[in-house]
């Protein structure tokens, strides 16, 4: 029986490594797939998306990746419905 494959969520530094490889270093999805261990689908998702923004690379040094992750991936929910507990009362 195989076990399912847990779904990692990609980091920022990691998008900006695909794309510093993909238009800087010009190598394909395979060799950046294989560089960085990720998936050629997720590379090549991500490169799509970024291009449909109309954005060049490099970015510019005040653009602000937090925005950029959320361009990227609108759909995504960055809210939490964990709830912390109280520390002071488990101590």
């Amino acid at each position: 029986m195989t076990r399912k494959k847990k779904m990692v969520r990609t980091d920022m530094q990691t998008y900006l490594d695909i794309f510093r490889l993909k238009f800087e270093a010009r190598l394909s999805d395979r060799q950046i797939s294989q560089a960085l261990n990720i998936g050629r689908a997720t590379i090549s998702d991500l490169v799509i998306r970024f291009n449909n923004l109309g954005l060049n690379w490099p970015l510019a040094a005040d653009y602000p990746l937090d925005s950029l992750d959320k361009q990227l991936f609108t759909g995504r929910d960055y809210s939490t419905q964990r709830v912390l507990p109280l520390w002071v009362q488990v101590h």
